[in-house]
């Protein structure tokens, strides 16, 4: 490993890559009786930390030399819309199969109507529907048509935050911003009692505190240069790991303290590191994998589940095959969207973005 030489951050798709794998594993497992990573949910904040730090990378120099903000939306949403709106799609047809294959009483055609205009809008549905996922349920979810997607629209709310601040500010904040951002999510998170907030209804407005908490952390990230120092190899590999051995653990409190530490320290020190070979080729398709795997490993376990009888196969069987199933679909995926976005991004003249 050495100092990071290009604007790549080899190990951070890595990481980019293998926290979505988890969160999917997370969501498969805790619903088939196999839940052996229960705090894998702080995968989400990771991908806001990385979020924040590419981001600025990506885009600070360019608002700041005159970036439009415009265009600066237009190349988010290139890159988050395609694969969302497929996601929403997907969520759609699941429900529908499984409203025809088991009556599914508890969903009306009105509130599928209205889950799916309103996510059509990417915005949230507040509801207390129970709506299926293999053989459980997942009441009063704000994107119940696909899950995930709440963390979707909060990456939009602070991506627009960001561009704000830098448009009317003209630099990127300091480190009193950041830290007043984690007090402020410590202390909604204690004052209310509400761990991963954001994706249901009783919690969506936590969910703000939390983004530009985690956000802006990777933003600060950013602006102390810390990809142009070169970190400690044993340590960096030890806070990695057990950020990455915290997702195995179901304690909430471990869970969320992982959140607020280890996970952007992680990030901190892995965004100095650069690697060669069969290494950088892997961490270049598990972050080419990341984004279609997160958006839509939650429709296709729901369509797996009501398509064929993997009912039938033990927890561990039905996680894996799942599994298996969404990250090639993913990989599929990820070719496709490079592919389109390059199109979309070639009405305007700046360049796609990397995150």
């Amino acid at each position: 490993m050495s100092a990071i030489k290009s604007t790549r951050f080899d190990l951070l798709d890595g990481l980019r890559g293998v926290a979505a794998i988890a969160v999917m594993l997370h969501h498969y497992t805790q619903h088939t009786g196999w839940d052996w990573f229960g705090g894998a949910w702080v995968a989400v904040d990771l991908f806001f930390v990385l979020s924040g730090f590419v981001i600025a990378h990506s885009y600070s120099k360019k608002i700041l030399n005159g970036m439009s903000f415009r265009e600066f939306a237009f190349v988010r949403l290139a890159r988050l819309g395609p694969l969302y709106l497929l996601g929403l799609a997907l969520g759609v047809c699941a429900v529908l199969l499984s409203m025809a294959k088991n009556g599914t009483p508890q969903i009306t055609g009105t509130q599928l109507a209205t889950a799916t205009a309103v996510g059509a809008f990417w915005l949230p549905y507040f509801n207390n529907i129970a709506w299926p996922f293999g053989a459980d349920a997942i009441v009063g979810a704000t994107f119940p048509l696909n899950d995930p997607s709440w963390s979707l629209f909060f990456e939009l709310c602070v991506n627009v935050v960001f561009a704000a601040y830098l448009y009317n500010f003209r630099k990127l904040p300091n480190a009193t911003y950041s830290i007043l951002a984690f007090v402020a999510f410590i202390a909604c998170t204690v004052i209310f009692r509400q761990i991963n907030p954001g994706w249901r209804a009783e919690s969506f407005l936590l969910g703000f505190p939390r983004v530009i908490a985690e956000f802006f952390a990777g933003v600060f990230i950013f602006s102390m240069g810390l990809q142009y120092k070169k970190a400690h190899p044993v340590f960096t590999a030890a806070v990695t790991i057990a950020a990455l051995l915290c997702f195995t653990i179901g304690n909430p409190k471990i869970a969320f303290v992982n959140s607020l530490t280890l996970v952007p320290l992680s990030v901190a020190l892995l965004c100095s590191v650069s690697i060669e070979g069969i290494g950088r080729r892997i961490c270049k398709v598990l972050g080419e994998l990341s984004y279609p795997l997160y958006v839509i490993h939650f429709p296709i376990y729901r369509l797996v589940f009501e398509s064929f009888e993997i009912r039938m196969l033990n927890p561990v069987a039905q996680t894996l095959v799942v599994a298996a199933i969404s990250i090639v679909l993913a990989l599929l995926l990820a070719r496709a969207d490079q592919e389109l976005r390059r199109k979309l991004t070639s009405f305007i003249k700046t360049s796609p973005a990397t995150v």
